[in-house]
C-alpha cells in the first residue's frame, strides 16, 4: 500500500515537473524574443523579417543574460506570490489594511491576477529596452570583424548579431545586412 502512495506522488511531481518546465521553456522563448527584437531595433533592425522560428527557440541559450533574466524572473515572481500567500495567512490583519479591506470582495481575486500579469509584461518590456541600450553600447565598443567575398572584396565592421541565415553588422554608421550564403570566402575576426 505505501509504495502504490509512493508512486503516485512521484508521478504527481514528474508530471508537475514537465508542465513546469515546458511552461518556463516557452516563457524563455518569449522573453528572448522580446530582448533580441530590443537588441537589434537599436539598430534600426527588425529581427522579425530575418529571423526564422529555430533562431526564437535558441533565443534563449543564446545568449546568458537572457539565461539568467528568465531564472531570475520566474524565481522572484514564484516569491512574490508565496510571500503574499505567507502574508495573507499569518498576518490578516496587516494584509486586510495593506489591500484597504478588498480582499473581502469576490472580485479582488481576479483584479489582483490582472494587476499581477500588468505589472509582470511592464517589467518584461522595460526590463527588455534597457538590454537594448546595453547591448547597444556593448556592441559599439567589440572589435571590428572582416568579410571577404569569394570574389576579393573585403567588408568590415562591428558584428551586432547573426541569425541563421545573415550577419548584422556595423559599417561606418551604417548597418549591413548580409546573407551568410553569400559567396563568404572567410569571416575574420580580429
Amino acid at each position: 500500500m505505501n509504495e502504490n502512495i509512493i508512486k503516485e506522488i512521484i508521478n504527481k511531481v514528474l508530471k508537475s515537473m514537465q508542465l513546469v518546465l515546458t511552461l518556463a521553456y516557452l516563457m524563455a522563448i518569449g522573453i528572448g524574443m522580446l530582448f533580441n527584437n530590443q537588441k537589434y531595433d537599436a539598430f534600426g533592425i527588425n529581427i522579425f523579417d530575418y529571423a526564422s522560428i529555430f533562431d526564437f527557440l535558441i533565443a534563449p541559450f543564446a545568449d546568458f543574460k537572457i539565461i539568467a533574466f528568465t531564472f531570475l524572473t520566474i524565481l522572484i515572481t514564484y516569491s512574490l506570490f508565496k510571500v503574499d500567500l505567507y502574508w495573507q495567512e499569518k498576518f490578516p490583519l496587516s494584509y486586510s489594511k495593506s489591500t484597504f479591506n478588498l480582499e473581502r470582495y469576490s472580485w479582488y481575486k481576479k483584479v489582483k491576477g490582472i494587476m499581477y500579469f500588468v505589472v509582470f509584461v511592464w517589467y518584461l518590456i522595460m526590463a527588455s529596452y534597457y538590454y537594448g541600450k546595453v547591448s547597444y553600447k556593448h556592441t559599439l565598443m567589440q572589435q571590428s570583424i572582416k568579410i571577404e567575398y569569394i570574389g576579393g572584396e573585403i567588408l568590415e565592421g562591428i558584428l551586432i548579431g547573426k541569425t541563421s541565415d545573415m550577419l548584422f553588422l556595423y559599417v561606418d554608421n551604417d548597418v549591413k545586412a548580409v546573407p551568410i550564403s553569400a559567396n563568404l570566402k572567410t569571416i575574420q575576426v580580429k
